[in-house]
């Protein structure tokens, strides 16, 4: 499975506050070996209990940030801002642990003590409730907002391209970012989109957008057919145009290859029991 950047991300916090949980339970279980009552200090406790909570949240966050119709920075900045937070409250309850200074830092509050947990509350509540709406607006509102549409639903290669999409296990189809989407748990192809570094050249607009198969890349690369897209490029997604582009003539697209480029995307985001009807379908062994 393909997953965003900001869902790695996300993931990789969820894992090393699990690890940092796992780590204040071996400074807990100390303090309850060695000390005359056999109890760790209340901080203490707290924070190792908090690190087991914190990192099953951000976990949950991760499933938000993936299912976000929102773009990549804005989801990172509102899972990087509630794991701050998180993070804030664990130092907080780890300093007290070591000082042994206190059992409830809010019997003798301060000032600055009240503006952070305003700011702590703020943070996270914001923070969700922005990844919250991301996944409200992608799975109930059709897609991507503030997206205006970028195709033509009458254009013969989008309808011959749903064809192809469509007729692959489970797969499914949704605008996002204004453009014909095709998707089962992952996308695996896109009809249209920018050329990196210039968005207003027209030659993708009517490209097949697809994920190939790693070990294929480089030569399809070196095919001249073949552009890195705007925004998929970094995560190995190619582009063919399927007019031909700007100066290709109007030649129409070789569909027998087209299908095989898709196929291809949706064998390595569709997952193992799809792909294994599709290879029933094929009337063929799976891999």
């Amino acid at each position: 499975m393909e997953l965003g950047l900001d869902t790695r991300l996300t993931l990789l916090a969820a894992g090393l506050l699990f690890l940092l949980a796992l780590g204040l339970g071996v400074w807990k279980y100390r303090q309850m070996a060695t000390t005359a009552d056999h109890l760790a200090h209340p901080y203490v406790d707290i924070a190792h209990r908090a690190s087991l909570l914190y990192s099953f949240a951000t976990l949950l966050i991760a499933a938000f940030v993936e299912l976000s119709s929102w773009p990549t920075w804005v989801n990172l900045t509102a899972a990087a801002v509630v794991v701050f937070f998180f993070l804030v409250a664990i130092g907080s309850y780890i300093l007290h642990g070591a000082r042994r200074d206190t059992t409830n830092q809010f019997e003798h509050p301060t000032a600055t003590l009240h503006i952070g947990m305003v700011a702590l509350i703020v943070g996270e509540m914001g923070g969700f409730a922005v990844l919250l709406a991301g996944f409200v607006a992608g799975q109930f509102g059709g897609g991507r907002v503030g997206h205006p549409i970028m195709f033509d639903a009458a254009d013969p290669l989008l309808t011959r391209l749903r064809e192809v999409c469509l007729a692959l296990p489970d797969a499914g189809e949704k605008i996002s970012h204004g453009r014909p989407t095709w998707y089962t748990t992952k996308v695996f192809a896109v009809y249209g989109g920018s050329v990196k570094g210039d968005h207003s050249d027209p030659l993708l607009a009517r490209a097949l957008l697809f994920l190939p198969d790693p070990g294929e890349r480089a030569a399809l690369a070196q095919d001249e057919r073949f552009h890195v897209p705007a925004y998929y490029g970094p995560a190995g997604w190619l582009a063919l145009p399927l007019d031909g582009g700007v100066d290709g003539g109007g030649r129409g697209p070789d569909w027998d290859e087209v299908a095989e480029l898709v196929e291809s995307s949706y064998r390595q985001t569709a997952g193992g029991r799809r792909v294994a009807r599709l290879d029933d379908q094929r009337g063929r062994p799976g891999d």
